[in-house]
């Protein structure tokens, strides 16, 4: 899987760098698309509006511009971009979750036991495991 933050902000680079492109490249830099960095609800589809919002107003863009941004966004949505959980994200959901008033302590404890990176599925750390069963 590749990564929002290096593999597509490369790739968007491969294009002119338009007003609209440079925006997109910043967003991903940001990690605006990444799955669970983004303040988006849902960082990937906000990556493809941004896209489709690119495509309709970019004159800038060629047609083979144009074409190389649609099989970008179509990547995006075959998943070729879906980041795995990695620990660090998990400080960060961690983190936001913990200093907003509000969500819940039981709500907390919930997401936290529901947000878990492979590894802690590898050490059977994640919601229900080997124990309850």
């Amino acid at each position: 899987m590749k990564n929002t933050m290096i593999e597509l902000v490369t790739e968007l680079e491969k294009l002119p760098k338009t007003p609209y492109i440079e925006t997109l490249i910043s967003k991903a830099k940001e990690g605006q698309f990444h799955d669970y960095r983004s303040k988006a609800l849902c960082g990937k589809m906000y990556a493809v509006q941004c896209i489709d919002h690119v495509q309709m107003h970019d004159s800038q863009l060629t047609p083979k511009d144009s074409e190389a941004l649609q099989i970008i966004r179509q990547d995006i949505i075959e998943g070729e971009y879906d980041e795995p959980f990695t620990k660090e994200d998990q400080e960060i959901v961690f983190k936001e979750i913990d200093e907003d008033p509000s969500v819940s302590e039981r709500d907390r404890d919930f997401f936290k036991s529901m947000m878990k990176t492979p590894e802690d599925k590898k050490n059977n750390r994640a919601g229900f495991g080997k124990r309850y069963f």
